[in-house]
């Protein structure tokens, strides 16, 4: 073959391999582009709805209580996690539209690599085959040396080529592991939603049931409705003994007793008790939730020398010591009742050990972990006990720096309102004490 033939296929492998790849945007029909903006106006207007909810459970949580008044709150509680359910089930529906563009996307950039790579090597063929012509030959074959330099200097700029096609294929490669990671993100995040899904179903039947059971006992007599009201009060035995449950560990205080070990730190840190307990019980729930797993197969890597260092300090065997399971995408590994990640952890270890006097603390004793929920509770804002700050802190705690994502907002109203019945029930509890 001779060099100009070469040159030639050279030259338009190089023009191929600078076109190839890029990259295909999906545009959207006016159809689509319509139902998205309906669906983005659905959801404010589904946001707007549980802000207005949300602000009339506040006000009649805090009013003496009528049978009107308490069927009304258990009707709009209901109401409430239905519409956050639809919210839910709606931003779930979002992530699937985003994760199937961004796959289709990721299919793509992976076709784009795969013809750079097949023009690539056509490129080192072609280059190595004029390589593989001695240098006599191609002076016997020039008619000038002026031919000789330019052959010099176009196989000099097709090497240059090939070193901008490489840059190239590591730049779309580098793009193709930042799009894998954002899928990873997305997936992690529909689980997540997923879970707190079922637990805001599960949430919803349990006020439909005591919707039901408050008809059924009172017949709709607001008399009734005070005796009900007065033997209630006169419930501290039975809430004293009650279950407090902390199902990932299996944990099972009485209520009474997880109250006194709650109010020694929220006394320590200015969180309120019925706040703390709340937050637990639900981190709890979540843990319970994904299952038990092991630190080699669902903890984040970075994770694994804080983990190895903690069961180290508390002579455990780290093969042993469970931690959350991870979902299908992302990764678990937070660790008992208080779900702390490792890392996270250690930067608290200090101070929950200064609160509990434990040297090292455990995240999986029920006092070391109320303790570092209490801390990290404060620092969110709780300590100002307001329902505002306690919703935020409870939001970051659950969510981070995406707290304010509406699709979150469940978690938040589900801590508050079972911080308001615990609340009730230590009434109770210190009522019976001062007697």
């Amino acid at each position: 073959m001779t060099f100009s033939k070469i040159l030639f296929r050279v030259s338009f492998l190089a023009l191929t391999l600078f076109f190839v790849g890029a990259f295909v945007f999906f545009s959207l029909d006016a159809q689509a582009q319509q139902d998205k903006i309906e669906l983005k106006q659905n959801l404010e207007q589904i946001d707007q709805e549980i802000l207005t909810l949300r602000s009339t459970i506040q006000e009649l949580q805090s009013r003496a209580a009528t049978l009107e008044d308490e069927l009304f709150l258990l009707a709009q509680q209901i109401k409430q996690t239905e519409l956050e359910i639809e919210r839910i089930q709606k931003d779930i529906g979002l992530l699937d539209e985003k994760i199937t563009a961004l796959q289709a996307s990721i299919t793509q950039r992976e076709q784009n690599i795969d013809q750079k790579k097949k023009a690539m090597a056509f490129f080192l063929r072609e280059l190595n085959a004029y390589d593989a012509v001695p240098p006599l030959i191609r002076i016997a074959g020039s008619p000038t040396l002026q031919n000789i330099f330019l052959e010099t200097t176009a196989l000099e700029q097709s090497q240059e080529k090939l070193i901008l096609g490489i840059e190239d294929i590591r730049e779309e490669t580098q793009a193709l592991l930042q799009e894998r990671g954002l899928l990873e993100e997305k997936r992690g995040q529909q689980e997540e939603l997923l879970r707190i899904a079922e637990l805001a179903e599960e949430d919803l039947r349990v006020k439909q049931f005591n919707r039901e059971t408050l008809i059924a006992e009172t017949k709709g007599s607001e008399t009734a409705f005070r005796r009900l009201v007065s033997q209630k009060t006169q419930q501290a035995i039975s809430i004293r003994t009650a279950l407090y449950l902390l199902e990932d560990i299996g944990a099972k205080l009485q209520f009474g007793e997880a109250y006194t070990i709650a109010q020694q730190y929220a006394q320590k840190t200015n969180v309120r008790a019925a706040f703390l307990l709340a937050v637990l019980q639900k981190e709890s729930r979540l843990g319970a939730r994904v299952g038990t797993g092991n630190w080699q197969t669902d903890m984040h890597p970075r994770d694994w020398p804080a983990f190895m260092a903690i069961t180290a300090e508390l002579g455990l065997d780290p093969n042993q010591t469970p931690v959350s399971k991870k979902p299908s995408y992302g990764w678990g590994g937070a660790m008992g009742p208080a779900q702390f990640l490792p890392s996270t952890w250690l930067s608290w270890e200090s101070r929950i050990s200064e609160l509990t006097g434990h040297n090292p603390p455990s995240p999986w004793n029920v006092e070391d972990s109320l303790a570092a929920a209490a801390l990290k509770l404060a620092a969110a804002g709780a300590d100002q006990q307001t329902f505002e700050n306690e919703w935020k802190a409870a939001m970051i705690y659950f969510a981070g720096s995406n707290w304010d994502n509406p699709a979150f907002a469940f978690y938040g109203d589900s801590v508050m309102a079972l911080s308001h019945q615990f609340e009730e029930q230590i009434k109770i509890l210190e009522a019976e004490t001062s007697r």
